[in-house]
């Protein structure tokens, strides 16, 4: 619980924000940014398999407006040179109903891709255990806005390492952190305090990082720093030159 509060707060899900989600916990982390989505918003949700397996959300019992902002779909229907196979396709020569309900199904799903790969996100929040988190992150990072939130969940250090070194890397994160989520409890009694013996001992890590704009034509700040010296030194050439 503290590992998943850690980060929502660290992903910066409030209602109105628009996230994508790659979530491989059943739907926990899923159903955790609903709630707090409140039904305002968009949650971007990107699986793997055919069908999205989130089964938490459905026992959280939300009415449908609080579920209204969840959209998947998959990661093939994602890249850039998809194409619907023949099944998805609408048979032409058939004008009924069911053909109509159809096609508009397909252009609706075409509007919201095209919308998903505009980008401008307000941020990125992954719990894989399945891909590798750097793999998600070259993928989704492009369609994150500046100045947002990234998050990554893993029960294991390396893969954050490995992808925190390729953030310091690049030029379009800034300052990437590991922290370590583990929780201790402890029994407090009179006279009987001390941390709880049968805890758990691994709750994970998380990799949180804010996206930046990458601007080639940018002037790094070393640049601009002035020597205290210099400064001091014409300072007292111009007070010279004024007095005479």
């Amino acid at each position: 619980m503290d590992t998943l509060s850690q980060l929502l707060t660290f992903g910066n899900v409030f209602p109105g924000c628009r996230l994508l989600v790659v979530d491989d916990t059943q739907g926990l982390v899923v159903a955790s940014i609903l709630e707090r989505l409140g039904g305002v918003g968009e949650a971007i949700c990107i699986h793997e398999t055919e069908f999205a397996n989130y089964d938490i959300v459905r026992f959280f019992n939300f009415n449908p407006a609080i579920v209204k902002p969840m959209f998947t779909i998959r990661w093939d229907k994602l890249q850039s040179d998809y194409v619907a196979s023949p099944r998805e396709e609408v048979d032409g020569e058939v004008d009924s109903e069911k053909a109509l309900k159809r096609r508009q199904a397909q252009k609706a799903f075409q509007d919201k891709r095209d919308e998903i790969l505009k980008g401008g996100f307000d941020g990125l929040i992954i719990a894989s255990s399945t891909t590798h988190p750097l793999g998600i992150l070259e993928a989704l990072a492009p369609l994150v806005a500046p100045s947002r939130q990234v998050v990554m969940y893993s029960m294991y250090k390396e893969p954050l390492l490995e992808t925190l070194l390729k953030m310091r890397e690049a030029s379009c994160f800034l300052n990437p952190t590991i922290t370590d989520c583990w929780l201790r409890q402890y029994q407090v009694l009179p006279g009987r305090s001390h941390p709880d013996m049968s805890s758990p001992g691994a709750s994970g890590f998380l990799l949180t990082t804010t996206t930046i704009l990458d601007r080639g034509d940018a002037t790094p700040i070393s640049s601009k720093v002035i020597n205290p010296a210099t400064k001091k030194a014409r300072l007292d050439k111009e007070e010279l030159e004024t007095a005479l």
